[in-house]
C-alpha cells in the first residue's frame, strides 16, 4: 500500500498526480492540501509514504515545509515540484533539505510514474504500521451507536484475537462504562494528566471480553479538562499500542478531532425521517473534509420495516446502507445489566449482523487488515 499526500495549489498538477496514483495498483491519495499548515497536519495524522510538495506552497514556503517534514519523518519520501524543477540549483536545494528529487512542471507521466514505482518498491516506508481508528458516529444521540460500538469491539476481539481499545468519545455523558458494567479506577481524565506511551495502557480497563476500555470522566469538571486537541493526541498514542481503536464519538464533542486520525467511519442512522435527513447532511459534510475519509460505512439500526423499509430508508438517505441491524429490544435489557448482547445472546440476528459488519470493516481497512492477518 502506497499512501500519498499532494501539496500544491495548482489544480492541474493536483489532478494529474491524483489520476496517476489512482491508476497505480496499491496507490492511494490520502490528502490533497494547499498550505504549509495543512501539509504538516496531513502528514502527522495520515502518515503517508510519499509527499509531492510544490516549491511555491504557501507563499514560497514549500522548501521550509518539506525540510520540517524530513527532519520529523526521516523515512518519508518527499518529492519537490516546480517550474524550475530541472534547474541544477533547485535540485541541489531539494537534496539539501532531504527531498528525494525535484520534478519540473508541467509534470510528465514518466516522471511521476517513476517516483511512484520507486516508492512502491523501495524498502523505506514512513513508520511502522499503526492501528486503524474507527469512529462510530451519527448526527445525534439516541440512535444506538454506543451499543454498536461495544458489540463491534467485542466481535473484533472474538473473531481476530486483536488487541482492541474502545474509547468513550462522549466526554460529558459517556455510557460505555455502564454498558459494560465496569467501574474504572482511571479514566481519560487521568490519562490526560499523564499522557506517556509507556504507561498509557494502565489507564484502560480490561473487560472480561478482552476489550480494553478508556472510559469517560466521572465528573463534569473532569471532562472540561480534556481539550479536543488533547483527545486527538490520546488517540495517536493508542494507535501505536493496539491493533484497533474504536471510538464512540459524540457529534458535538470529539468527532472532528477523531476524524483527523480515522480512515474509516461508521455512520449510524435509524428509520425515521429526521435522522435520515440529518445523516445525509452529515455524510455530505464528511466528504468535504480537507483530509477526507477513505471509507464511510452507513449503517441502519433498529430496523423492523416500520415506518420505513431498507429501500425506503436508502431513498431518503440518498445512498445505500452497508448493512441494517434489526431492532432487538434485548439490547435495552443488556445495557441495563451491563452485559452486551454479543455475550448474553450470541446467536441472535442483531449479533450475526454485527459480526458480519466486523468482517466488512476488516476488508475496508487496509491498516487493520495488515495488523491481524
Amino acid at each position: 500500500m502506497l499512501q500519498v499526500v499532494i501539496a500544491t495549489s495548482d489544480e492541474t498538477s493536483r489532478n494529474f498526480i491524483s489520476r496517476l496514483v489512482s491508476g497505480t495498483p496499491g496507490g492511494r491519495v490520502v490528502a490533497t492540501v494547499e498550505t504549509e499548515e495543512s501539509l504538516v497536519r496531513a502528514v502527522t495524522y495520515r502518515r503517508p509514504h510519499l509527499a509531492f510538495v510544490s516549491t511555491d506552497l504557501g507563499q514560497m514556503r514549500g522548501y521550509q515545509a518539506a525540510e520540517a517534514l524530513t527532519r520529523q519523518w526521516p523515512r518519508l519520501r518527499v518529492v519537490m515540484m516546480g517550474p524550475r524543477g530541472n534547474d541544477r540549483d533547485e535540485i541541489v536545494r531539494a537534496m539539501k533539505i532531504g527531498a528525494r528529487e525535484c520534478l519540473a512542471e508541467p509534470l510528465t507521466d514518466d516522471a511521476v510514474l517513476r517516483v511512484l514505482d520507486d516508492a512502491l518498491h523501495g524498502s523505506d516506508g514512513t513508520t511502522e504500521p499503526r492501528a486503524a481508528i474507527i469512529p462510530v458516529l451519527s448526527s445525534r444521540g439516541g440512535v444506538g451507536k454506543s451499543t454498536i460500538a461495544v458489540n463491534l469491539a467485542i466481535a473484533f476481539r472474538q473473531r481476530y484475537a486483536a488487541r482492541v481499545a474502545l474509547v468513550d468519545g462522549d466526554l460529558h455523558f459517556g455510557d460505555l462504562a455502564t454498558l459494560l458494567n465496569i467501574k474504572s479506577a482511571r479514566t481519560i481524565h487521568e490519562l490526560n494528566r499523564s499522557l506517556a506511551p509507556e504507561i498509557a495502557t494502565k489507564f484502560l480497563h480490561k473487560h472480561s471480553s478482552g476489550v480494553e476500555v478508556l472510559s469517560a470522566p466521572r465528573k463534569q469538571i473532569e471532562a472540561t479538562s480534556v481539550s479536543r486537541e488533547r483527545f486527538r493526541e490520546i488517540l495517536r498514542v493508542l494507535q501505536n499500542l493496539y491493533d484497533l481503536v474504536i471510538v464512540d464519538s459524540a457529534a458535538s464533542d470529539t468527532m472532528p478531532y477523531t476524524l483527523d486520525v480515522a480512515d474509516t467511519a461508521i455512520v449510524v442512522c435509524t428509520p425515521d425521517t429526521i435522522c435520515l435527513k440529518d445523516v445525509h447532511h452529515l455524510i455530505d459534510a464528511l466528504h468535504r473534509l480537507p483530509v477526507p475519509l477513505d471509507h464511510l460505512i452507513p449503517v441502519g439500526n433498529r430496523f423492523d420495516h416500520r415506518p420505513f423499509s431498507r429501500v425506503d430508508a436508502e431513498k431518503l438517505l440518498g445512498m445505500p446502507l452497508a448493512t441494517v441491524l434489526p431492532r432487538d429490544d434485548r439490547n435495552v435489557v443488556a445495557g441495563n445489566k451491563g452485559i452486551p448482547l454479543i455475550l448474553s445472546d450470541p446467536h441472535v440476528p442483531f449479533v450475526r449482523e454485527i459480526t458480519a459488519l466486523s468482517t466488512m470493516l476488516l476488508e475496508n481497512s487496509e491498516t487493520f487488515h495488515h495488523a491481524v492477518v
